[in-house]
């Protein structure tokens, strides 16, 4: 409408769905490695799945009109949810979904999701994550969304250890013996264990702290003993990886 009341030309007409909502998803269970994190939840009843023609040589599919409104597909959005500290109460956050007030923000997930599960790549190690999922129904272009799920939060706990160190390899010069091997590939790497063996003895720490180096020259060595040699990564929360491949050298 101009300010002189000349109205301009009607948008489109949209047809509208008088319809419920789908029901929401139960809470999702969330669970996590060391890429991500993931999260599974059971359908509501109801929710209508994308149509799924035959394949094959069945012949074709007969051409037809929907009368009314067609019925819409189904699928899932995911939401980050406040964590209990943030904006709830510990339990009750959690029985409630958490969901900040405003506008709908965007859902985790690019496109619908079609099946009840969603892996989340935003992994931080030891601080939490919320989530709530709601159900979504497609008409046309509309979307209607459920209420949303029960929330769910997550701290993910460090417990992946780093791989064995791997190219491991002695050289014996006069009164000592050198050592040198590959470069773990950790983001969170703290360093390596140097373990050596005199012998056929059990292998030790010669290093009481990880070391930053990928190379470590021993010199307490005895002329004529033959010494064994392994290494382990050590990354930022203490896990250990497997020994390396042993390598044994005879001291000069």
């Amino acid at each position: 409408m101009s300010r002189r009341g000349r109205r301009g030309p009607f948008t489109e007409k949209l047809s509208v769905p008088l319809v419920d909502a789908p029901m929401p998803p139960s809470a999702p269970l969330a669970s996590h490695d060391d890429k991500g994190i993931a999260l599974r939840w059971v359908a509501p009843p109801g929710l209508r799945r994308p149509t799924i023609l035959p394949s094959g040589d069945g012949g074709e599919v007969l051409p037809a009109k929907a009368i009314g409104m067609p019925a819409g597909n189904g699928g899932y959005n995911v939401y980050l949810a406040e964590t209990p500290e943030a904006g709830g109460q510990g339990q009750e956050a959690r029985g409630q979904a958490g969901v900040r007030p405003g506008p709908m923000p965007a859902p985790l997930n690019s496109t619908l999701l079609l099946e009840p599960q969603f892996e989340d790549p935003a992994i931080e190690f030891g601080k939490e994550r919320c989530y709530v999922v709601r159900s979504v129904s497609v008409f046309g272009q509309l979307t209607l969304e459920s209420e949303a799920s029960p929330a769910v939060c997550l701290t993910p706990a460090d417990t992946f250890a780093p791989g064995a160190p791997r190219g491991l390899a002695a050289v014996a010069s006069e009164g000592s013996i050198s050592l040198i091997w590959e470069a773990n590939g950790e983001s969170d790497l703290a360093g390596y264990l140097v373990l050596r063996a005199e012998g056929g003895g059990e292998l030790r720490a010669v290093t009481p702290e990880p070391i930053k180096e990928t190379t470590y020259r021993d010199a307490q060595v005895k002329a004529g003993i033959k010494y064994t040699y392994a290494i382990v990564a050590v990354d930022a929360a203490g896990n250990r990886s497997e020994p390396s491949a042993r390598v044994e050298e005879t001291a000069r």
